[in-house]
């Protein structure tokens, strides 16, 4: 009987202490994204951060790349490193023209994908808002947050441009 009761005990105490645990855990699964914004490194533009319940949240890699440390991943810690070498990936600082004419090139290319992403799942909404047996799931909220981050992406793309321009 002693044993049935330590078991219980054990076992209770396990639960409540995992279900603490739980409550210190946010996901931002379910929250809606507030709005976005430029980030930006030595005044040029690196990428959009989102901000949600009033924090922003950028992508750590390609700021982290930017200001010149090497980014990894290790059991689930993103783990930011000084380089090796004694150059920063920033356009402008320490490299040649053609290093900073390949990195907006890169970055070009990335924004180009993501516009023409953009403009696929677009049309794709677009096309299910003409069907007869259509049912509004909220599509056309979709596609006027779609219509506003393409707009961003291609003011975006315009900066990078418009960098590049002015390397040559």
């Amino acid at each position: 009987m002693k044993k049935y009761v330590a078991g219980f005990l054990a076992g209770a105490v396990f639960v409540l202490s995992a279900t603490a645990f739980a409550d210190d855990i946010k996901s931002l699964v379910g929250k809606k994204i507030q709005g976005e914004a430029v980030v930006e490194l030595n005044g040029q533009a690196v990428d959009t951060a989102i901000i949600v319940d009033g924090k922003s949240y950028a992508p750590v890699r390609v700021i982290g790349e930017a200001a010149g440390y090497d980014v990894s991943m290790q059991n689930k810690k993103i783990i930011l490193d000084e380089k090796s070498s004694a150059t920063v990936t920033a356009p402008g600082k320490g490299q040649s023209v053609e290093e900073q004419a390949t990195k907006l090139n890169e970055r070009i290319s990335d924004h180009e994908d993501r516009i023409l992403r953009l403009e696929t799942r677009i049309v794709g909404l677009e096309d299910e808002l003409l069907k007869p047996n259509y049912v509004d799931r909220g599509e056309k909220d979709i596609i006027a947050q779609y219509k506003l981050d393409l707009a961003k992406e291609k003011s975006l793309l315009a900066d990078l441009k418009s960098q590049l321009a002015s390397l040559k």
